[in-house]
């Protein structure tokens, strides 16, 4: 049985994936300390007086104060991305993309890009983001697995597949993961 995924569901996941890129990326830019062309706020040093108008009773104006973003809790794909690097996911996805375009693609190249985003995930993490533990690109690694057959990817044109697969992985690692970070 082959399983066929619409252009209107790959989009809906596309755009759903953006999102949850962007989130990632407006909360590692929120956390960071270095934050371009963006004045630090004087602190007030001990001892010193504090004029009246900066009484707690008193309101900041629009854009003194950061805005505290409402915290949702994550659902398994997000907290699954967070594993997985924005570029390893834009190159897969655009490339999976430009495949699902053409008519005539041998069946081993989205195996090809599969496996070497597959590796590129480990890899990427170790050499450009600096990251040692072992442990952890290990779950980047099954990370990227596990979204992949959650999406269908190159598993969609097995015979073997089911989205139902991807839908029970899904889950299952994401607890594995937090019970073994726990």
């Amino acid at each position: 049985m082959r399983t066929v995924i619409s252009r209107r569901d790959a989009a809906l996941a596309q755009q759903d994936l953006q999102r949850t890129i962007a989130s990632r990326v407006a909360r590692v830019a929120a956390s960071s300390n270095a934050t371009v062309g963006v004045p630090r706020r004087e602190e007030t040093p001990i001892g010193a007086t504090v004029p009246a108008s900066a009484s707690p009773q008193s309101k900041p104006a629009l854009g003194d104060e950061d805005v505290i973003p409402e915290i949702q809790p994550d659902n398994y794909v997000s907290r699954l991305m967070k594993y997985i690097p924005a570029e390893v996911v834009a190159v897969f996805l655009t490339v999976d993309a430009a495949m699902r375009a053409v008519d005539n693609i041998h069946t081993s190249i989205p195996w090809m890009v599969f496996v070497i985003c597959l590796i590129a995930t480990p890899l990427y993490l170790w050499r450009v983001m600096k990251v040692t533990k072992c442990m952890q690109l290990a779950i980047s690694f099954g990370a990227f697995f596990v979204w992949v057959l959650a999406i269908g990817g190159p598993f969609a044109a097995t015979d073997w597949y089911s989205p139902v697969y991807g839908s029970v992985a899904l889950p299952i690692y994401t607890l594995a993961t937090a019970i073994y970070e726990g």
